[in-house]
């Protein structure tokens, strides 16, 4: 028996070893087909490549965020732009999250202060880029750099091959150290780090996991905003179809405080930079983030990548964009929220073809 067990030891050892030589390669022979992947979606592939896990996962969780209280306060701020005088012009982007200024005279600092700090919103962060044109202006070419009629939607993007080769190395190794410790030969296994989105933070709740489904928190987040759930897995299906197909294991890891989707999933940073399973710009989060604990009355921090977190953020920015307070929702208010969502309010009246394609999607799912 104990021979037994040592081959099999040494099996395991060959085949990790195997798969180690077949993904290097792999990623040596395909050079050629890197480069025109890189040609096609350059940012994406230069990503994953230049910027390191912890680095990636530090910057997702450093997110600046405002408290619900700061949000409410930016949100009026919002609904006064454009802001313009004869000193200079404020302007903000629903879609990028960020506030645009074109000082036009001497007083325009003066001015400028004197107006947010009777807004009671004096510090704008890194939210406030000055321009040196019209901010209507600068705030759609901003906003097309964005938006573009060929995009394609997120739910064609895949894991990429050498994260699923990791991702394999991985569990045999777990399976090993595992299979290693009831044997009894070496010393005991070290905990391998998974190369996953999840975020060590101290003091987080575990959530029941007993009862989770997405489904669950579609309801949960809908019915406590008032978004009807349906939309929300409709717009989860345009900005990260894979996710609604995983399996419930995998919802519930997900949606753990601190944890979310893994790095290499196409979803965890597109090349426009929105992140997580509803696709979130970073300054736009910011505003939205305290959702999960302002309506969910959760305690956690919330991280960009998480399930749960992303979806609160979502159905409160859907509902705001709606401008109803009924669950029920008509096609004009369903179109109102899904525009803003994709495109910005801005384009209301002329939305791009590709948002008209998710509007028509999301509808049919509500309707269905």
């Amino acid at each position: 028996m104990n021979r037994i067990k040592i081959a099999i030891f040494f099996s395991l050892i060959v085949l990790i070893g195997l798969i180690s030589i077949s993904v290097f390669l792999a990623n040596s022979g395909n050079k050629t087909n890197n480069i025109q992947e890189n040609v096609k979606k350059p940012k994406i592939e230069e990503t994953k490549v230049k910027i390191n896990t912890s680095q990636m996962l530090n910057e997702a969780k450093n997110i600046h965020i405002l408290t619900s209280e700061e949000a409410d306060k930016n949100f009026e701020l919002q609904s006064k732009m454009p802001y313009i005088t004869k000193d200079f012009e404020l302007g903000y982007s629903d879609l990028t999250g960020q506030y645009y200024v074109y000082k036009k005279t001497s007083k325009a600092d003066a001015e400028l202060s004197k107006f947010l700090e009777n807004n009671e919103f004096t510090d704008l962060n890194n939210l406030l880029k000055e321009v040196n044109k019209s901010v209507q202006n600068t705030i759609l070419e901003e906003e097309n750099k964005i938006i573009n009629e060929d995009r394609q939607n997120v739910s064609n993007t895949k894991i990429n091959k050498q994260q699923k080769d990791v991702e394999t190395l991985s569990k045999l190794i777990k399976i090993f150290s595992s299979f290693n410790s009831k044997i009894s030969i070496g010393s005991d296994p070290e905990e391998s780090s998974s190369v996953s989105g999840t975020i060590e933070q101290s003091g987080q709740q575990e959530i029941n996991s007993d009862n989770i489904t997405l489904d669950s928190i579609f309801n949960e987040a809908g019915t406590k905003i008032g978004t009807p759930p349906k939309i929300l897995r409709g717009v989860m299906t345009r900005e990260c179809s894979p996710l609604v197909s995983l399996p419930n294991e995998k919802i519930i890891e997900y949606s753990q405080p601190g944890n979310g989707i893994p790095l290499g999933h196409g979803c965890f940073k597109n090349s426009k930079g929105a992140s997580g399973p509803m696709q979130f710009l970073p300054d736009v989060w910011l505003s939205y983030a305290s959702a999960v604990n302002k309506f969910g009355g959760y305690t956690h921090t919330p991280y960009i990548a998480n399930m749960r977190d992303s979806v609160y953020a979502a159905a409160w920015k859907l509902k705001r964009n709606s401008r109803t307070t009924d669950l029920n929702w008509t096609y004009e208010q369903v179109r109102r929220a899904v525009i803003c969502y994709n495109a910005g309010c801005g384009r209301l009246n002329n939305p791009p073809s590709s948002t008209l394609r998710y509007l028509e999607a999301v509808w049919n799912m509500y309707k269905s």
